[in-house]
Order: structure tokens, then C-alpha cells, then sequence
């Protein structure tokens, strides 16, 4: 096949992932596993030694006492008719009556587990996780200023409803996709008299495109949606829902409707009895949905529920009416003003813009699922049950795990094929790392968030109580930081990537094989050869690395994996990855010493090229860092500043052609799923400029001169990234599937941008400087999407454009004090003095204080 051809199959193969799949969802653990018969034993072929585990096993079948009552069963328990149908399956408890002597004792389970790890059992439970606020990336502050140095940093999030729809395509939240209409709605013959045989019922059930039922507004909240019918013994046919739950198809002798449930009571819904006020008043027929009914979205009028509580999502939501005459904008606060009718998208009734320290909000509490259902869930193979929806997934994890701050560090071929032979066969450690990826892929393509937690509830788990060290452990607790950095979650984080360093530090990953404790290995996990185990190890360091850098607690939380002490070679390209075939590849040096430039094109790949600007970052970082601590200028700390500039030219004059940025490479890039790496080299190089021109020792000291150079590199710098979301935004309207999930660095150099940007310039230009911000907002919109700590970015930029549409609206009219700018001559010689140049006073990044800012410190 000619080259052209391949490129063509690359092309069709990244558009099918990012469109084909879109729709389907992993299932939740109650309505994956089902009943018990459903479950496989675990039987590794390649154990070789045995062990057993103190609780007991899902996977025997539930024992019945004398009288017959089903004593256990698995996801859920058993429940009279006659009793309410709980909605929640984990409210159960698992309190076992007193069994028969016969059953008083539980034989031992051979357990599997991985190859050539020494057993050194499994600890005991420990205390459970709890939810924190997450803390800052950074402190923003408009109008107020928090001082320094930073302490603990929380923010609060606002749940953005915004009309303006940015161009950068990702995953939606499915219970905030407003435009989204439903594909299908409840038979009419569910509304007849219902029959009494559960198979004509379930004969009935329609399926959305996303494979579950419709979603269906009750004027409050969404019911939840049909996954799927099941034998459950002891119950009989039984209908299972996206939230957990499950209930009968006969009840009582009166057949269920699959998509409306049951009441409260435990009762079949005959009737919804759902009407908006709107087609109430004109007796209409209405069907509910969100934001608006179908009618009141068809013909554009205001759409009102009756029962719609004070804290449903429509409460705080401002209805769209297509009669807009009233042009007046409305003041939110001392300097916020909106056009009337258009709130902005983080608007909420409650919030003062004028105040620097919002409200926290503690994001909701998700449920949590009891230590002995998550030990039965860890021995169960999810493939088993639905092979189909588990295999889409994995499919959906490697499509966008490089857009997050690791690398691919298992070959998606290889390991698909694993999952698939070794069906029922996994060990315990191999089956942690199976649900740690089902986790983040959940996590990342927008499935429900309580499907996600729930599968990382399993892993988390499953690496509490895995005593052995072994390269899956360390690999879990990555993709298990990576997921709890996208929700926030930063404690879990920072425990995760502690433990996953020592982990790695145990097996020696900073080592190539040959020359670790692993060198003797001679059966490798995950079907892996010894050249795709030794290049896995690589990646799972490199992966390591780079979170550590990434996460948004460095530099707070110094590095474990030091540049100095990593003694193993950069990865290789994916295609030789996937192919476990030897490829050989430079050394890292962590001194910054570059290769020559034959030597780095013969091997420099997109990720050998990332992981180098990543070190230069996080030492840029690292040094602002300490300069702001000891706040005392000293001639060494100038001069790493200075060889960190040069350094990072270096870097950036050493870029292959293929690699500069621009849309065909960004294509080529897609085409080797490196995207994310791509975008993620080019933003954190700018955003190392911009922060070692900016951040200096008594910057309003320095000579006039000296300010005006490092602040014209800033700008430079800033506009660059600027000008690269212009150019995305142009190449995703055509190719859209190029970028599914923007990465997480592309918020910090975008806000960073902003900041620069919109500091201060003549009045001549501020209408370009709003359309630059504007662009900013539609990328950040699309990053929190995914990641949300973005949320704050978007909160910061908001607050700024706000502030830039008052300058625009109030013109050369002096500003009060409060209002957090002032209007200056364009030039102290000039000998006019009309006001046509502004001055923003307070930065929006306040992570280091204010007089080490070569853009702001002059402003005062």
C-alpha cells in the first residue's frame, strides 16, 4: 500500500474514534456484573503460587439456609415485592444471617497473580478516602489581592451554561447537553394496559444511539435511563438503570414500563404526569425536556416547570426568548454588565464579581461503595460480562490518553488482544490495571461521573491491598492520579503519585531492564515480549515524570523522580512501541545539553521533544519558585534564569521542520496519536518564556530599558498563543476529530496569555484584545469540559473580559478607584494628554508576588 494510502487509513481510523464511539458508555458495576452466575473464576495460566484472600468470594454461588432465602447475592441483593424498590444498589448491607454448620466454613480460593513477583500477601483495609476542596493552580484575584506567600489553595467552581459554543470539539456532560434531542420516546402501547409477561415488555424497550433508554425530564431531574434487562435469581426478569439500580418487570402483578421505573414506593409509574406551564396554559400535549420541552423548543417560547425546585438545574437558568427588545444591559455588580437576556456563562444570581474570594462550593459528595462489594468487584473480569462496551472503551482510553499529562505507555494492539485471551484468566494486579484504565477512559470521554468513580473506587481498592510490587501497580496509580486530578480530587493525587514513585523507585524503572532487579525476568505480564516490557517500563517513568511536573501541585510539592537520577533512555516512536520491535534512542540529559542535530532527527520524536521542554519548564517554574521564597536577589539565581532562556531557545531552534507547528504537522500528528503531546510542547514553551521574561527580583528597579525588553517577550510570547488557538480553531472546524480532549497545559499557557495581553495597550486596539480573549474563552470552555481546574481559568478570564467590555463601554471617562483600572496618556512625552491608553492594576496569576512582575509592577 502506497504511503498515501496508510496516511488515508490513519485518517479514517483516528475520525472513527473520535465520532463512532462517542455514543457508548461503559455500564455501571451493578448492571456490568448482574447476578452471580455471571462471574468467571480467576484462573491465571501463568500463576506460580499460590494464595488466599481473607474475604470471601464473589465468585462461589449464593448459599441458600433452610427455609431457601437467598443468603447472598452480588449487585444487588435480593428484595420481597412487597418491599420499596431502593434506587441506590449499594444501600444494602451485607449482613449475613447464621448459616448451617455445613456452610459455617469457607474453603480457601487459589488466587493468581502476576508473574515472577515474590507474594508478600495484601494489607489490610485502611481508612477510606474522603473529599477535599481541590487547591489552586494558581490564586487569581481581579480586583483584590491574596497575600503572599500562597498556603493551602482552594477554589470553587461554577457550572458554566454558556450560549456561545466554542469551536474546540470534546466530550459533553450528557446532563448538561442542552441542544441534544431525544432519538426516541416511550411506545405509545406503554401507555395501554401493561401485560403481565415480562418478555412482551422487554420485546418493547427502544434504545437511544448511545445504547441506553431516553432521557427523560421530570421538571427536576433526569430518570434514570434503561441500560438493559437481566435474570436475576431470586428475583426473576429485572429491569437495570444507568444510576445502579434495578427493579422487577412485574410487580405485583402489573408490568413495569422499562423507562419510567417505579415510584418511590416501590410501585410501577403508570404516568409520568409532566407538563410544562407553558403547554398546560394552551392545552397542549408536552414532552419534557432540558432545557425546554419539545413544543416550547420548537416555537421558542419561555419553558417553566411547575415543581421545579428552587435548587434543580433550571432554577438558576434565565429562559431564551427570541424577543429580545430591550437592549439595555444589566448590571450584576459594581463593574459586571451583561447585554439583557445574556448571561454570561459562570453567571449565577449569587455571586459578587467584585469580591476577590468567591463563595466555596465542596463538589457533590458521590457515593461510595462498601469495601467488601469493591473486594468481589476486583476479582470479577469486567470483560466477561460485557465484552463489547469494555473493548470500546479501551478503544476510547488510547485515543486520548496522550491529551492528557502521561504518555501511552501500554501498546493498544498487544493489549487488547490480552484482554480478550485472557478472558477469566487475569490475575488480581493484572485486573487493578484493567478497571484503572476503564476509570480514565470513562472519565475522559464524558461518560456519567458516577460510572467513572465507581470504576475508580475498584482501583483504588485493588492498589490499597496489592502487596506486591510490580509494574502494573505503578501504572494504576498513575492513571488513578490522573483521574483524580480531572475531578479535583487533589489529595488522592498527591498520595497516588507519592505512592506510585516509590513503587517505581522499588522496581528500579529509572534503570533500563538489563541493568534492574527485572533483568532475570523470563515471563512478562500483559502478553508483553521483553523489548515491549522494557520500553513499557520506560514510558510508565516518563509517564511518572511528567505528571509529577503537570499535575498543578508542582512546584508546592517538590518532584520525587529527580532528572539527575533517571538513567534510562527517551521512548521510542508509537510505532515501534506498538510492534515491540527494538528501536534504539538518545539518552535523556538532564543538564540540558542538546544532541547533535543529526543525532536528534535520526531518533527525535514527538515525545523525546516533549519530555525535554517539560524538564526545561518545571526548572523554570522550580526557580521562580525559590526566588519568590527567599526574596532575596542574588547573582546566581539571574543567571539560571538566563541559561534557562537559553536553554529553551536551544530547544526551540532544534525542532525538526515536521515538528514546527502548523496543521499539516498537527494532522501528522493526530495520525500517530501524539496530539496532545504536540499541543502540550508548543503552549509550555511559550508559557516558559513568558514566566522567565516576567518573574524578576526587583523588576521595578531595573532600568528602563531592561523592563520595556522583557515585557515586549512576554507579549511576543502571548500572542503567540493566541495566534496557535486561532489556528487550531481554523483546523478543527474541518477536521474536528484531530483534537477530542484539549491538554490540560494548554489552560495554563492560555490564562497566562490573557493575563499579558490585556494588562494595559492604547485604546485604539482594545476591540482586537477582546476578540483575543474570546478566543481564549472558547478553548478553556472545551478544557474544563475535561479537566476541571480549568474552571478557574475560566472564571479569571470571564472576570477580565468583563472588565474590558466596561473600559470599551465607558471610553476616556475617568474610572473610580474600585473599578480596578485607570486611563492614562499614551505616552508621559507626548504633550496631549487625552486619555487613550489603559492600565489593568491587579494581574489575574498571583501565585508570585506582585513586585517580581515585569508586567504589572509598574502599574501601581
Amino acid at each position: 500500500m502506497s504511503a498515501e494510502g496508510n496516511a488515508d487509513g490513519g485518517r479514517g481510523r483516528q475520525e472513527s474514534v473520535g465520532t463512532s464511539t462517542a455514543g457508548q458508555q461503559l455500564p455501571s458495576l451493578s448492571s456490568l456484573f448482574g447476578p452471580p452466575s455471571s462471574m468467571r473464576p480467576l484462573n491465571s495460566p501463568h500463576t506460580e503460587r499460590p494464595g488466599i484472600y481473607p474475604s470471601p468470594s464473589p465468585l462461589d454461588r449464593p448459599r441458600l439456609s433452610s427455609s431457601g432465602n437467598l443468603l447472598s447475592s452480588y449487585f444487588p441483593q435480593a428484595i420481597s415485592p412487597s418491599q420499596p424498590q431502593s434506587r441506590n444498589p449499594y444501600e444494602f448491607g451485607y449482613n449475613y444471617p447464621e448459616r448451617q454448620s455445613a456452610h459455617a466454613s469457607t474453603s480457601s480460593l487459589p488466587v493468581p497473580h502476576s508473574p515472577e513477583y515474590p507474594s508478600h500477601g495484601h494489607r489490610g483495609s485502611d481508612a477510606r478516602y474522603e473529599p477535599e476542596l481541590p487547591r489552586k493552580w494558581s490564586t487569581y484575584g481581579e480586583d483584590g489581592r491574596q497575600e503572599y506567600p500562597v498556603g493551602s489553595r482552594d477554589s470553587s467552581y461554577l457550572q458554566a451554561q454558556d450560549k456561545l459554543r466554542p469551536q474546540f470539539p470534546g466530550p459533553k456532560d450528557p446532563s448538561h447537553d442542552y441542544s441534544e434531542r431525544r432519538l426516541s420516546q416511550v411506545h405509545s402501547s406503554d401507555t395501554n394496559t401493561p401485560s403481565t409477561s415480562a418478555t412482551v415488555v422487554s420485546s418493547e424497550i427502544t434504545v437511544s444511539k448511545d445504547g441506553l433508554g431516553p432521557k427523560i425530564w421530570t421538571g427536576t431531574h433526569f430518570l434514570p435511563r434503561f441500560v438493559r434487562a437481566a435474570e436475576v435469581p431470586g428475583e426473576g426478569m429485572c429491569y437495570f438503570y444507568d444510576d445502579g439500580s434495578h427493579c422487577k418487570t412485574v410487580i405485583d402483578g402489573e408490568a413495569v414500563n422499562a423507562h419510567w421505573g417505579v415510584t418511590k414506593a416501590g410501585k410501577p409509574r403508570k404516568r409520568l404526569a409532566i407538563a410544562c406551564v407553558t403547554c398546560r396554559e394552551k392545552k397542549i400535549k408536552c414532552d419534557p425536556d432540558y432545557p425546554r420541552c419539545v413544543q416550547c423548543e420548537k416555537f421558542g417560547r419561555v419553558c417553566k416547570f411547575k415543581n421545579a425546585s428552587p435548587g434543580s438545574p433550571r432554577a438558576g437558568m434565565h429562559s431564551a426568548s427570541p424577543d429580545r427588545g430591550y437592549s439595555k444591559r444589566l448590571k450584576l455588580g459594581p463593574e459586571a454588565y451583561i447585554p439583557n437576556g445574556e448571561p454570561p456563562a459562570s453567571f449565577n444570581p449569587r455571586m459578587d464579581y467584585s469580591n476577590p474570594r468567591i463563595a466555596e462550593q465542596p463538589p457533590p459528595e458521590p457515593s461510595l461503595i462498601p469495601d467488601d462489594v469493591l473486594g468481589r468487584a476486583w476479582r470479577t473480569d469486567p470483560y466477561a460480562s460485557t465484552p463489547d462496551l469494555i473493548t470500546n472503551a479501551l478503544t476510547r482510553f488510547f485515543a486520548n490518553v496522550d491529551n492528557t499529562m502521561i504518555l501511552q505507555f501500554l501498546p493498544e494492539e498487544a493489549f487488547q488482544r490480552w484482554v480478550v485471551s485472557s478472558r477469566g484468566q487475569k490475575s488480581p494486579e493484572d485486573l487493578m490495571l484493567l478497571y484503572s484504565t476503564l476509570a480514565v477512559g470513562s472519565a475522559l470521554c464524558g461518560d456519567p461521573k458516577q460510572i467513572a468513580f465507581e470504576y475508580a473506587q475498584v482501583a483504588h481498592y485493588a492498589q490499597k491491598m496489592t502487596g506486591v510490587q510490580c509494574l502494573q501497580l505503578v501504572q494504576s496509580r498513575i492513571l488513578l492520579a490522573v483521574y483524580y486530578i480531572s475531578t479535583c480530587r487533589t489529595r488522592e493525587a498527591d498520595e497516588l503519585i507519592s505512592s506510585a514513585a516509590a513503587s517505581a523507585a522499588c522496581l528500579q524503572l529509572s534503570l533500563e531492564l538489563d541493568h534492574s532487579r527485572e533483568s532475570t525476568m523470563a515471563v512478562y505480564p500483559l502478553g508483553l515480549s521483553r523489548t515491549g516490557y522494557a520500553e513499557a517500563r520506560r514510558r510508565t517513568l516518563w509517564s511518572l515524570f511528567i505528571l509529577e511536573r503537570l499535575s498543578g501541585l508542582f512546584p508546592e510539592r517538590p518532584v520525587m523522580v529527580n532528572a539527575e537520577d533517571i538513567y534510562t533512555r527517551l521512548p521510542t516512536d508509537l510505532h515501534c512501541f506498538e510492534k515491540q520491535i527494538e528501536s534504539r534512542t538518545r539518552s535523556f540529559d538532564p543538564y540540558g545539553g542538546l544532541a547533535k542535530a543529526d543525532e536528534r532527527s535520526s531518533d527525535g520524536s514527538v515525545t523525546a521533544y516533549y519530555i525535554e521542554i517539560v524538564h526545561i519548564w518545571s526548572d523554570c517554574q522550580a526557580a521562580i519558585y525559590r526566588m519568590a521564597l527567599r526574596r532575596t536577589a542574588t547573582e546566581q539565581e539571574t543567571m539560571k534564569l538566563q541559561d534557562l532562556i537559553k536553554r529553551a531557545k536551544n530547544w526551540f531552534a532544534s525542532l525538526p521542520p515536521r515538528l514546527a507547528f502548523g496543521g499539516a504537522n498537527l494532522e501528522s500528528a493526530a495520525f500517530t496519536r501524539s496530539t496532545g503531546s504536540f499541543l502540550s510542547m508548543h503552549f509550555l514553551y511559550h508559557h516558559t518564556m513568558i514566566e522567565l521574561n516576567r518573574h524578576r527580583h526587583g523588576a521595578g528597579q531595573l532600568p528602563k530599558d531592561v523592563q520595556l525588553g522583557h515585557s515586549a517577550e512576554c507579549r511576543e510570547h502571548a500572542g503567540r498563543v493566541i495566534e496557535m488557538l486561532n489556528s487550531l480553531d481554523r483546523i478543527l472546524r474541518v477536521r474536528s476529530a484531530l483534537l477530542t480532549i484539549p491538554p490540560p497545559a494548554m489552560a495554563v499557557a492560555v490564562t497566562e496569555a490573557v493575563d499579558v495581553l490585556t494588562a494595559t495597550g492604547p485604546m485604539t486596539v482594545l476591540g482586537d484584545v477582546i476578540e483575543r480573549v474570546l478566543i481564549a474563552k472558547s478553548a478553556i470552555d472545551r478544557t474544563k469540559n475535561v479537566w476541571e481546574a480549568s474552571s478557574k481559568d475560566r472564571l479569571a478570564i470571564d472576570r477580565r473580559l468583563q472588565k474590558l467590555n466596561r473600559i470599551r463601554e465607558l471610553g476616556s471617562r475617568p474610572p473610580s478607584p474600585i473599578q480596578g483600572y485607570r486611563l492614562l496618556p499614551l505616552s508621559e512625552d507626548t504633550k496631549e494628554k487625552e486619555l487613550n491608553r489603559w492600565q489593568i492594576l491587579d494581574p489575574i496569576e498571583q501565585t508570585f508576588p506582585k513586585d517580581m512582575d515585569m508586567i504589572y509592577v509598574g502599574l501601581d
